[in-house]
This record gives C-alpha cells, structure tokens and sequence, in this order.
C-alpha cells in the first residue's frame, strides 16, 4: 500500500495553520476564518499533527537547537 498523493500545497497550508495558531497566538476559530474552515478543522489538524509527532532521533544535543526559524518552508 502506498501512500496518498498529498499536494505540497495541502502541506504548507497546514504549516501556515499551525504556524498561526502557535507563533502568532490567534484562536483555532481565527484560524479557520483565515482560511475558510471551521474552529473544528483547525483543532482537528493540530491535534492530528501532535498525535504524528516523532520524538527527536538527534543523538548529539547541538542538533536539537532549533536552528529552523519561523516558515522555513517558504
């Protein structure tokens, strides 16, 4: 089984969601208006997101500086 053919787009959507909601600190339902989807699409992708999260594989604590700065994606 492979897996879905995910637009980039679709990604970087939900990059500048998450980004919205923890740098720029705007409420799930601000979110959503900026985008045109509900209060409940919003939480639904950050909590997919965090459930996904894999712990850092860095060995080496130099590694794990958080040296990629806001919207590294752009």
């Amino acid at each position: 089984m492979s897996a879905p053919d995910i637009p980039r787009s679709s990604d970087e959507r939900l990059l500048m969601m998450l980004d919205l909601r923890e740098a720029e600190g705007l409420t799930a339902k601000e979110v959503g208006e900026r985008f045109g989807v509900s209060k409940s699409a919003v939480l639904g992708a950050v909590s997919r997101v965090l459930k996904a999260e894999v712990p850092c594989a860095c060995t080496k604590p130099e590694n794990q500086d958080g040296a990629m700065g806001r919207r590294w994606w752009k």
